[in-house]
């Protein structure tokens, strides 16, 4: 791994596989719908339209 900076910010190098890392991106993202479909499986449809950021 190689972290330097340079006069227009910080350069991150590292190895990786880019199935792998696509596979990281895509876990992330159907982890965050499902929380949001736990957070909201209580209320409904006409709830969360009223108040989209209720918790």
């Amino acid at each position: 791994m190689d972290v330097s900076r340079s006069g227009q910010g910080f350069h991150f190098g590292a190895e990786c596989y880019p199935g792998q890392l696509n596979q990281v991106l895509i876990n992330v993202l159907v982890n965050a719908i499902d929380a949001s479909d736990e957070v909201n499986a209580n209320r409904t449809y006409q709830e969360i339209e009223a108040n989209p950021t209720q918790q």
